[in-house]
């Protein structure tokens, strides 16, 4: 028994008749699939806002003789003071009259969990970043962990030696 090869030719003309006839059914689940997404993502997406402070840590001078190194010396010292700030901004203590200022209603734990401190290598320049799905208030709460920090540096240092920069603004 001999096989016989079919050859069917299909043209461009071809492929577009079954494109067209085949173009509602493509059409209605493009439309499906986008209705889907749009739904979920305006259901459960929350947007969520930030707002940045800086403060500026002034460092603290001495009189010193100049001897070689010293600038080494004052630069790891105004870096130390810097990292010491870091530490005292992120405190529970500062934390913590933050709530209560701003009369928050939640733990130092989960404030900790939407601020974030930081700052860039050899700089004096401290960033407080603050997540909120509410914008004013990621603005308020940036503003006042920079004025508490402020505070808390300056009590528990002995010196003022950090000054507000740039408050937090509305997203």
């Amino acid at each position: 028994m001999e096989k016989q090869a079919f050859e069917v030719k299909i043209t461009i003309l071809d492929l577009w008749r079954i494109f067209v006839s085949k173009f509602f059914i493509i059409l209605l689940g493009a439309l499906l699939v986008g209705g889907a997404t749009f739904a979920y993502s305006y259901y459960t997406y929350e947007p969520v806002y930030q707002s940045t402070s800086r403060l500026y840590i002034l460092p603290q001078f001495q009189e010193i003789e100049a001897t070689p190194g010293v600038y080494s010396q004052t630069l790891t010292a105004a870096l130390n003071t810097v990292n010491d700030s870091k530490l005292i901004i992120q405190s529970p203590s500062t934390m913590q009259k933050v709530i209560d200022e701003l009369d928050l209603g939640i733990s130092t734990a989960q404030l900790s969990e939407n601020v974030t401190v930081s700052n860039s290598d050899d700089s004096r320049i401290i960033k407080i970043v603050v997540r909120s799905n509410d914008q004013a208030l990621a603005q308020k709460i940036a503003n006042t962990v920079a004025k508490q920090g402020i505070e808390r540096i300056n009590e528990v240092t002995g010196i003022e030696q950090a000054n507000l920069m740039d408050a937090g603004r509305l997203p």
